[in-house]
């Protein structure tokens, strides 16, 4: 049995809210029993600024969902020194986000001073669960849906260091992934520039495939940050069935 938990309220408890999580509850219990992998999910509803989880604190491999905060990580030590990006930059982060290109990614790992300067930028924003590999690889570092949705709503409408323009930079860039790669949290929310998003996804010879959807879904009265990672699934695609069942399962109940 899933149990969703809701974890924050900063609103008055109402009705309509406690019908909400009992939906979300029997219906993403319904979905994960019909799964064979592992999954978490946890969202944040900038409406009624409440925040619900299934199993919020349980760790997986980022893969390259960890860009985000690379980027991020960039943009603030940029603007501590009262700079913007280069034009390499500004290539290389284009290319790691909309096209998910790993070389950039490692390069831009360095730029920031590699999981030290990411690690700095977690701890300014609050991440209290994310860790690294110590082989120093970034796609191995690990993570929460907690702390994921946390990260995006560092751009979105939560608090953070990040200037206005860093934001919706960083927003610009998730906004147009390329075609090939918007699955995910997108799934079930109509078509159009109403998600925003980033996607990972991994082999490991243990725990079969990570696959995970970070993301912003703001469309047709709901206004969501959502996190959804996976892992022990047998192929990539599973792992995105089983992220775009449970995504599309929370665009619907948040309705």
């Amino acid at each position: 049995m899933v149990t969703l938990f809701v974890l924050s309220a900063l609103t008055p408890a109402t009705a309509q809210a406690g019908t909400r999580s009992s939906q979300l509850n029997a219906d993403l219990a319904k979905v994960a029993a019909g799964r064979a992998d592992t999954v978490s999910v946890t969202v944040h509803d900038e409406r009624t600024h409440r925040t619900y989880a299934y199993r919020p604190s349980a760790a997986y491999d980022t893969a390259s969902i960890v860009k985000v905060d690379i980027l991020q990580t960039l943009l603030w030590q940029r603007q501590k020194r009262g700079l913007w990006l280069t034009q390499q930059q500004q290539s290389l982060a284009h290319n790691m986000i909309v096209h998910s290109d790993n070389d950039a990614a490692s390069e831009l790992w360095r730029e920031v001073g590699y999981s030290s300067g990411v690690a700095a930028y977690n701890r300014a924003i609050h991440l209290s669960s994310t860790t690294f590999d110590r082989g120093g690889a970034w796609g191995l570092t690990r993570t929460t849906t907690a702390d994921q949705v946390t990260l995006v709503r560092a751009v979105t409408f939560g608090p953070g260091p990040l200037a206005s323009r860093a934001r919706l930079y960083v927003r610009g860039l998730m906004g147009h992934v390329e075609r090939d790669q918007a699955w995910g949290v997108s799934a079930g929310v109509p078509q159009g520039p109403y998600v925003e998003l980033k996607n990972g996804w991994l082999p490991r010879s243990s725990g079969g495939w990570r696959v995970n959807s970070i993301g912003h879904v703001r469309v047709q009265g709901r206004d969501y940050d959502i996190a959804v990672l996976s892992m022990n699934n047998s192929s990539m695609q599973y792992g995105i069935g089983t992220v775009e069942a449970m995504s599309r399962t929370v665009y619907r109940d948040l309705g």
